[in-house]
């Protein structure tokens, strides 16, 4: 396997891990903002009650007020126009009926306001905690490619560094092996020489005895 193989089967994996990652962090995104926008909702819900109860409770007292109020002022307005004062009676009561209806419209609007803010708030969060996993990564496949390079010319320094070594270690043995057949030659040359001299001084010490 080549080197433009093993890259793109590393490219592939990187790939990979890096999909992965991304699906698992928009699906715990997900999740998290189910969990978020279910517990704001059950929050605003249980408040919504509990406001309604107060606000029922109260308009119970002011109903239960009013209608004493209301009976001292029919035994009060004995004799006098009770038209006019049942018109008045009913134009109060629509007043606090549109009231009500704009009071919970109101309340809508603001869960609806408050929601959609909550909805853009995730968001951000998740793009922000998406955009630190990409970041991480590339962090990462940077680190891991300068170490690979790091790697590689480690390698490459060491086998160059064998291989010239290997080369020098040739040339000194070959150096030492020439200086050993020179010295070799010469010492045979000497002991030549050294038999030849020893010889000529017989053949002259016995034609001196002659």
């Amino acid at each position: 396997m080549d080197r433009k193989e093993v890259s793109a089967l590393g490219r592939q994996e990187r790939i990979k891990v890096e999909k992965a990652i991304v699906n698992r962090v928009a699906q715990e995104g997900w999740y998290d903002r189910q969990r978020k926008t279910q517990h704001r909702a059950n929050a605003l819900e249980n408040d919504f009650r509990t406001r309604a109860d107060e606000e029922l409770l109260r308009r119970e007292r002011s109903a239960e007020q009013l209608v004493q109020t209301r009976a001292l002022r029919w035994a009060a307005l004995a004799g006098r126009d009770m038209p006019k004062h049942a018109k008045a009676l009913k134009s109060r009561q629509m007043q606090e009926r549109k009231t009500d209806k704009e009071s919970v419209d109101h309340f809508k609007r603001q869960l609806a306001s408050e929601e959609s803010a909550l909805r853009r708030q995730e968001e951000r969060a998740r793009e922000r905690q998406l955009l630190k996993t990409l970041h991480g990564i590339e962090w990462g496949h940077k680190q891991q490619r300068f170490g690979n390079a790091r790697q590689f010319l480690e390698e490459d320094f060491r086998a160059r560094a064998a291989g010239e070594l290997s080369v020098k270690e040739d040339r000194y043995q070959r150096l030492l092996s020439r200086r050993r057949s020179m010295s070799d030659m010469l010492a045979a040359e000497a002991n030549y020489l050294s038999r030849e001299i020893s010889c000529l001084a017989r053949q002259e010490h016995s034609k001196c005895a002659c």
